[in-house]
């Protein structure tokens, strides 16, 4: 499984002017340019898991301005499976649609309108 470079990973030290104030922050945003912050913590379970157990696609949900599909794509793409992003909202108008024609999202990408399937 291609994992996060774990050296890529900073507790930058900022502090604040006039102030004896120092406060550490751990820069998780650095580890990777698409799976970043804590979204590598998330899926890395669910890739294990799927790799080991041979399987060839994820599939998740998210909203049209959700970034957890686009680093779910990409966590896939880098591990050799397929994705399926199933996304809540309209197609068009979405931040998503242009994601959507990146190298990441390569597979599917399923737009559905909550309450539509309520009758």
């Amino acid at each position: 499984m291609t994992a996060i470079n774990s050296r890529l990973i900073t507790l930058d030290p900022v502090s604040y002017p006039g102030k004896d104030i120092i406060v550490d922050v751990l820069r998780l945003d650095k580890i990777h340019p698409v799976i970043s912050g804590n979204k590598w913590y998330k899926l890395r379970f669910y890739l294990k898991q799927a790799i080991e157990q041979h399987k060839k696609t994820i599939c998740t949900f998210g909203g049209a301005w959700s970034n957890h599909i686009v680093a779910t794509a990409a966590a896939c793409a880098e591990n050799g499976l397929q994705s399926i992003g199933i996304i809540r909202g309209e197609k068009t108008g979405c931040a998503f649609q242009y994601a959507a024609g990146s190298y990441w999202i390569r597979d599917a990408i399923v737009f559905y309108q909550p309450g539509r399937f309520q009758e």
